[in-house]
């Protein structure tokens, strides 16, 4: 029997919710195309069960990081080389329960990766060895947004997103940031990062 569910994530099958596979439809065409792009929307708009039913289609024909910053503390955003290791903990937690084998790769690379470089670099290795397209989404983005060396690795995935369009690197298929806020506030902060 269906409920309401006004919390969280709202699975079709046990939950009344507007049918939204139309939506779903448009976003993945978008990273068919390989955009990089934002999903914001104020809470109790659908966002979670967006993410959530998107990450689910796209994992048929894509390999899906699915990952979000909230909740792992301060000390990770300290210095770059404590981000840098980190990060992969955070992918790999995002893939522990779906991609054993990804978890185990993600984890290998925390003590080979101390600054932006070697993480630019690591993670193109890790998705040219992948044998399917990859798609990056960071929910809750804009959690972080206030810290410096976070707007550093977002224009770190900027890069090498263009880069790859360029033919100059290899990076992930399609980059989506979720968050509440409007994401032209991410970039603004993001700009002045790289001017620094």
């Amino acid at each position: 029997m269906k409920k309401f569910n006004v919390t969280g994530v709202c699975i079709p099958e046990e939950h009344y919710m507007v049918d939204i596979s139309k939506k779903i439809e448009k976003i993945e065409k978008m990273v068919d195309e390989g955009a990089y792009f934002t999903i914001n929307r104020p809470r109790q708009y659908g966002k979670t069960t967006t993410m959530f039913l998107l990450t689910k289609a796209l994992t048929k024909r894509y390999i899906v990081i699915k990952t979000s910053f909230e909740g792992v503390g301060d000390s990770m955003f300290a210095t770059e080389g404590a981000f840098c290791q980190n990060i992969f903990l955070v992918l790999a937690r995002s893939v522990r329960f779906t991609d054993k084998g990804l978890y185990n790769i993600f984890k290998e690379y925390i003590d080979r990766t101390r600054n932006f470089n070697e993480l630019s670099n690591n993670l193109t290795d890790i998705v040219e060895s992948m044998d399917k397209e990859c798609v990056l989404i960071i929910d809750e983005v804009d959690k972080s947004s206030g810290n410096r060396v976070f707007m550093q690795f977002l224009a770190v995935l900027r890069n090498k997103y263009l880069a790859m369009k360029a033919d100059e690197d290899i990076s992930f298929k399609s980059v989506i940031l979720g968050g509440v806020h409007d994401i032209k506030n991410i970039k603004l902060e993001e700009k002045r990062v790289q001017l620094h």
